[in-house]
């Protein structure tokens, strides 16, 4: 007899039977001295193709456009508002968009592993443990991470599929609970911003602003990006975080929580229904009246102009008073701008395509796609002249950078994620530094801003103890502006910093992982031919033991430069001015919203 372990809280694992580990979630690489004891099977990965993670996106897609309209139907009669689907796009796309990519993934990882195991057998989590996510931040971080939040979403699949397996109570409920009061945001930003924003805000009103700038995302040298971009503005571009606190009672509405949707037919539509409202995090149902409420009160910014790079996702203040305008005569315009990699060339992007759905226009790093894009720069990251590279310079740091990647799949993407983080970028890292005839000159950044247990240090130390590991004391640029050059297992914003930096770059990247759309497949492809990318981590070690002597000289080439000037101007645009573009734009869109 068979038994299904879900996830890694052991004490939901029958050991006195043969253990099917659902996925390599399960078994954390602390714990592999005693699940490597075990008599066990784990289950190959679902999505080990680019073809099929294409075809998961594209039925969430659909589901995402059949779920909306109930949920519309059944949020206006719970809150005793009249509004359009549009309002609670905007108020709560993204948690919707991800909850169906993780229900998708769970329902079909449970059916794949009864089918091969009619007799495997599990146990559930008692309802009495659910927890209810308190806004789209936690949703995301608890299915990125938590093993009791992916433990209560694969019971709940399973008591939607019917299978009604006994149900045990957690051990250790650990340090979630359910709050009866939330404030909101969690933090403000420093008192010293605060004041800066409140004297933009004074100087901008003194010249007719008409432009609010809400998270510009200014990666590096923070301070004087704000004042330089003020200043060169006119002063008529105001900086707000729509940050102010609202605090508000909590409820927890149970009875409310097990009503169905109605999606129409299908199993998984079916699953779906069964299980949506009992997710809407708390802020968005008990707490969304006294919210909004709150949220009306609140001294905020009006402008016929809003810029932003990140408030789009998780700002509810922000996201809560735009949708607010929404359908209205004088509804102001919204420019979002492209805040990370991927955006543009992977051949779907989730948050990509919320942000271009919700925009008027959407700045781009330098790619063009449809009306709403324009090509606008990122602004410019290198702090020194040192990246004036000089030829046959001594041997110096060679940065790795490594991004780490949850553990459960949280959305379907063209980037390492869920179990192909660890098949394809982990093992992808051991089999690189196990072919470069040197490791001595390389510094890895291990990235990661919570712990996702992958463990991806400590497998990398046992098969190469050598490695020197980054403190993380520096950002990014400052470790760049060390070294002569940059490694990388992903094509994601670093590797777009250190080709518009025009620092030597080399990149692995596994075709069972990464898409790009024709355009950019076009480009990556031109990389691919002057050595810049490769498919295998054996291919980018032979590349690089033929020119770790100095690699500039390889770098200098003029096929090589062409192809990484030709990339970089469709997707990783970048000048010392600019500002000057981003006024321009804004200058653009303000005509536009007076017209």
């Amino acid at each position: 007899m068979e038994f299904l372990a879900t996830t890694s809280i052991e004490s939901f694992w029958d050991i006195r039977k043969r253990i099917v580990f659902l996925s390599e979630a399960c078994r954390l690489h602390k714990r592999r001295p005693f699940w490597s004891r075990l008599e066990s099977e784990q289950l190959p990965f679902l999505w080990d193709s680019v073809e099929k993670t294409s075809e998961a996106d594209a039925h969430c897609t659909a589901l995402t456009a059949k779920a909306i309209g109930p949920m519309t139907d059944f949020l206006n009669r719970y809150h005793g508002l009249e509004k359009e689907s549009g309002y609670y796009e905007i108020v709560l796309r993204t948690w919707l968009d991800h909850l169906i990519h993780q229900v998708y993934d769970r329902t079909h990882a449970l059916e794949r592993a009864f089918e091969r195991y009619p007799n495997l057998t599990t146990w559930r989590l008692d309802p009495a443990d659910y927890y209810y996510p308190l806004e789209h931040s936690d949703a995301v971080h608890l299915a990125c991470w938590d093993d009791r939040y992916n433990l209560q979403l694969y019971s709940q699949i399973m008591t939607e599929m019917e299978l009604d397996f006994p149900t045990r109570r957690l051990e250790d409920p650990g340090p979630l609970s359910h709050p009866e009061h939330l404030v909101w945001p969690p933090h403000r930003q420093r008192r010293v911003t605060r004041y800066f924003f409140k004297l933009s805000r004074w100087l901008s009103s003194m010249r007719g602003q008409r432009a609010v700038m809400v998270s510009p995302y200014f990666k590096y040298q923070v301070c004087w990006n704000y004042i330089w971009f003020l200043i060169k503005s006119g002063f008529r571009v105001q900086f707000d975080e729509f940050d102010q606190q609202v605090s508000i009672p909590l409820g927890l509405d149970l009875e409310t929580r097990r009503q169905r949707l109605d999606l129409g037919p299908g199993k998984l539509a079916s699953i779906l229904g069964g299980i949506l409202i009992s997710q809407i995090p708390r802020l968005f149902l008990e707490g969304f009246a006294d919210f909004r409420r709150e949220v009306l009160k609140l001294d905020l910014p009006k402008a016929p102009l809003y810029i932003t790079r990140n408030a789009a996702h998780y700002n509810h203040i922000f996201k809560l008073y735009f949708a607010e305008q929404f359908g209205k005569p004088d509804q102001s315009r919204l420019m979002i701008l492209q805040h990370g990699g991927g955006e543009g060339y992977d051949w779907t992007n989730l948050p990509e395509a919320y942000e271009r759905q919700l925009a008027d226009r959407f700045g781009t790093f330098g790619w063009r796609e449809g009306e709403k894009t324009e090509p606008v720069p990122f602004p410019y990251p290198a702090r020194s002249s040192l990246f004036k590279w000089v030829a046959h310079q001594p041997p110096s740091r060679r940065l790795v950078t490594i991004t780490d990647a949850p553990r459960y799949l949280y959305r379907f993407q063209f980037q390492p994620c869920g179990d192909m983080f660890l098949l394809e970028a982990v093992n992808g890292l051991i089999r690189f530094f196990d072919a470069v005839e040197d490791r001595s000159p390389f510094l890895v950044r291990n990235w990661s801003y919570l712990d996702t247990e992958w463990g991806v240090r400590e497998r990398l130390l046992e098969r190469a103890p050598d490695l020197v590991f980054d403190d993380l004391s520096r950002d990014f640029i400052q470790q760049l502006e060390q070294g002569d050059m940059h490694i990388s297992h992903h094509i994601g914003t670093t590797f777009l910093e250190s080709m518009a930096l025009d620092v030597p770059t080399l990149a692995f990247l596994s075709p069972r992982v990464y898409r790009f759309r024709p355009a950019a497949e076009l480009e990556v492809g031109k990389l691919r031919q002057v050595g810049i990318v490769h498919d295998t981590p054996e291919g980018a070690a032979a590349h690089y033991n033929a020119i770790c002597t100095d690699p500039h000289v390889w770098w200098s080439k003029r096929e090589v430069q062409v192809a990484r000037l030709t990339f970089i101007e469709q997707y990783a645009w970048t000048c010392k001015d600019w500002y000057r573009c981003w006024l321009r734009e804004i200058q653009k869109q303000l005509a536009l919203a007076g017209s």
